[in-house]
């Protein structure tokens, strides 16, 4: 297998499936790249275009032109389609000049590539349009439709374009992947096991989200779990909730979209672990606590009801910032007084 493959972490057999397919030249026209956030599908989807445009007999080689140029996303005939700034989905006109690339000749390669990054973006309409190219495009033409869930797509989309799935890691691979790669991942496992145990449970299997935790100047208590914790010591501490003291806390829980859906999503998961304790009284696995005593703490301090009901609103939160037409300053004051009322 070509060197250059050994970037893409782990997964293996689906390297060995690729790299046979490439050998004997018949990789799929189009494809769907399915994994979570972090879990290498750009990455994945890069190797692949450097592979099919690469001249070189090692292809891909990593240093000819064409590939740093793939590399850098600088190559006029390596196409990436993305939701723009100001839009919810992928728009029709994104869709039509796609369409309208696909039958012009390559600038620099033998080949042209569309990366569809965020393809569940697109919606029933887009996806048609799409779809006509998929089942008749034109010759040396690849697609790649990077999705965390292909059930996103439609089955006629899928019907087109095999699904390969990334590989999650468990938190032992993670671990050693992980201190393969980086200096900082040693020195961390090293001099502060239990941060980098919390890290390896906050990338949940994903070598992309493990070295963004990595990055974080809290070693891995990333903003999202320090607010988790904040917000659980204020419910089940001993001194009264005060909703005004509430209030001033969401205002801090993220200043971005996707910093409140991170603090919602940990919280979420610390709940969870709050009931699964309530329910099999220590006797179950722990997605967000490193330890059964200090979960059992949390869930014995609030009452089986509070619990439900924070995971509803933090749900209902959560929900209402993925709109991004809606109003995040409203969201927390509605959220904070939620919390205040189930407590």
């Amino acid at each position: 297998m070509n060197l250059l493959l050994d970037r893409l972490k782990g997964n293996d057999r689906l390297k060995r499936r690729l790299w046979t397919l490439l050998q004997t030249d018949s990789l799929p026209h189009a494809l769907i790249i399915e994994g979570g956030e972090g879990s290498g599908k750009t990455t994945l989807a890069f190797l692949l275009s450097q592979a099919l445009a690469c001249r070189e007999s090692d292809a891909p080689c990593g240093v000819c032109e064409i590939c740093r140029k793939i590399e850098e996303d600088i190559c006029p005939d390596v196409i990436t389609v993305d939701v723009a700034e100001d839009k919810k989905f992928i728009t029709v006109d994104q869709i039509r000049a796609l369409r309208e690339e696909a039958f012009i000749r390559p600038n620099d390669c033998e080949v042209k590539i569309f990366i569809i990054r965020n393809a569940p973006r697109l919606n029933v309409q887009t996806q048609n349009m799409l779809l006509k190219i998929l089942e008749e495009p034109p010759k040396d033409t690849y697609f790649f439709l990077l999705c965390e869930s292909s059930a996103a797509l439609l089955p006629t989309v899928r019907s087109r374009a095999p699904i390969v799935k990334m590989q999650h890691f468990d938190e032992q691979t993670l671990s050693e992947c992980l201190c393969d790669i980086s200096l900082n991942a040693v020195s961390l496992q090293k001099n502060d096991p239990s941060s980098f145990a919390r890290l390896l449970q906050n990338a949940e299997g994903s070598i992309g989200k493990a070295l963004s935790l990595l990055e974080n100047k809290n070693g891995g208590e990333n903003g999202s779990t320090q607010k988790t914790d904040e917000l659980l010591g204020r419910l089940c501490g001993k001194r009264p909730i005060d909703r005004s003291d509430l209030l001033l806390f969401a205002q801090t829980i993220g200043t971005t979209r996707e910093e409140a859906t991170a603090f919602f999503d940990e919280l979420l998961k610390a709940l969870r672990d709050l009931l699964a304790v309530k329910k099999s009284r220590r006797h179950c696995r722990l997605m967000y606590f490193r330890d059964m005593e200090t979960a059992a703490d949390y869930a014995y301090a609030l009452s089986h009801q509070s619990i439900c009901t924070l995971s509803e609103e933090t749900l209902r939160a959560r929900s209402l910032v993925a709109d991004t037409n809606a109003n995040m300053n409203l969201i927390k004051h509605t959220f904070a007084d939620a919390v205040y009322s189930a407590v």
